[in-house]
């Protein structure tokens, strides 16, 4: 079993979510209060990828490592000047 983590607030005595789950009626579900500095999500800001990481993925997402190398070589070109 997978575990979910999904943030949400009681009111009214009913948990409410911050974000649906697309569970079908009928699902059992386990809701467990918690320590939000326990929560294994980072809450960081995303932030740009690396660049090595950038292209491992762009490359991966297209297939196409033509893009990705043509990509560096334009970055590179405007950092130069």
């Amino acid at each position: 079993m997978d575990l979910l983590w999904v943030r949400g607030v009681v009111r009214n005595g009913q948990v409410v979510l911050d974000t649906a789950l697309g569970l079908p009626d009928g699902t059992v579900v386990t809701v467990t209060d918690y320590d939000p500095a326990d929560d294994p999500r980072s809450v960081e800001p995303a932030g740009p990828l690396p660049l090595d990481v950038a292209l491992r993925v762009m490359t991966a997402l297209t297939g196409r490592p033509d893009l990705a190398e043509a990509y560096l070589r334009n970055r590179r070109e405007r950092e130069a000047g």
